[in-house]
């Protein structure tokens, strides 16, 4: 088996007006690139080996009860996917932990996300082994003019289009 981190963002960046406008969405079409991506690399010359991809999701303030919730049905909806296991019910701590052991990860446009990639240690294990969004700003945004890809990410990562 090979063991897939998925950190989705939710909370006040989709649904609070000031930060969405701000801060580029990160669709559930990302999710699902990054997912046939990583199932392809992982199972590349191994014809008997399996993934599952372990989903945390967070970012309202309190319970992600919520956040977990519109996951799920993202989700699935989107990937169509039976090998996703949702971490429910854990704290931050908990969920970096997890995703940090993992094998690669995609993460999601947030700080949250950037560190559990930097620290896997997939990051140092080879190209594309952590997945993340390539916009971090909606384009029109005032801090998306000092944004730039390359300063951002590192070299190995694989970035995918989420918008």
């Amino acid at each position: 088996w090979r063991f897939v981190g998925v950190q989705v963002r939710r909370g006040d960046k989709v649904h609070t007006s000031i930060f969405s406008s701000i801060y580029a969405s990160t669709d559930w079409s990302y999710y699902a690139a990054g997912i046939k991506h990583l199932e392809k690399k992982l199972s590349e010359g191994r014809p008997n080996s399996k993934v599952v991809f372990i989903v945390t999701a967070g970012g309202s303030m309190g319970s992600n009860s919520k956040d977990v919730s519109e996951t799920k049905e993202g989700l699935k909806h989107a990937t169509g996917k039976s090998n996703l296991i949702f971490a429910e019910g854990t704290d931050p701590v908990t969920d970096f932990s997890l995703l940090t052991a993992t094998d690669a990860i995609i993460i999601s446009a947030s700080s949250f996300g950037w560190w559990a990639g930097f620290a896997n240690t997939a990051a140092a294990m080879g190209d594309g082994l952590v997945v993340a969004p390539r916009y971090i700003y909606r384009p029109e945004a005032l801090l998306s003019k000092g944004y730039r890809l390359e300063d951002y990410y590192p070299p190995n990562w694989k970035i995918i289009d989420n918008i």
